[in-house]
């Protein structure tokens, strides 16, 4: 069990690092910087709420709905950014690859903990 999460978060580093290292090396402005850091979070946070949702299991759908539709919208930033950054297409398709990698590493640690414990302070009315 504890092997599963040690490669899920070696996959979430390893990709936020190869994404992010690469951007930074290839954006020659600083806001081209920022906004693939932006998208990186931006895709990462709707995976994260997503599986905090899962995990309480609540059954918000218009809440998992927000979820899905956030994570499609990083998608598509991410893939007009890409079009526009000057580089070669094979190291475009390397980030755009971390970049699910890094997501895919972020869902799969989230999954591994969802069944351990629940939060000491849930707020009930």
């Amino acid at each position: 069990m504890n092997t599963k999460r040690n490669i899920a978060r070696v996959m979430m580093a390893a990709g936020s690092l190869v994404y992010l290292l690469g951007i930074w090396r290839t954006c020659p402005l600083f806001s081209g910087k920022g906004y693939f850091l932006g998208v990186l979070v931006m895709g990462m946070f709707a995976v994260l709420a997503h599986q905090r949702a899962s995990q309480w299991q609540e059954q918000d759908d218009g809440f998992i709905a927000l979820c899905r539709l956030v994570l499609l919208l990083s998608v598509g930033l991410l893939l007009v950014g890409a079009w526009y950054v000057p580089a070669d297409w094979h190291e475009k398709a390397v980030y755009i690859a971390a970049w699910f990698v890094c997501l895919y590493g972020a869902s799969a640690r989230r999954a591994e903990s969802a069944g351990r414990d629940r939060p000491l302070c849930r707020a009930t009315l």
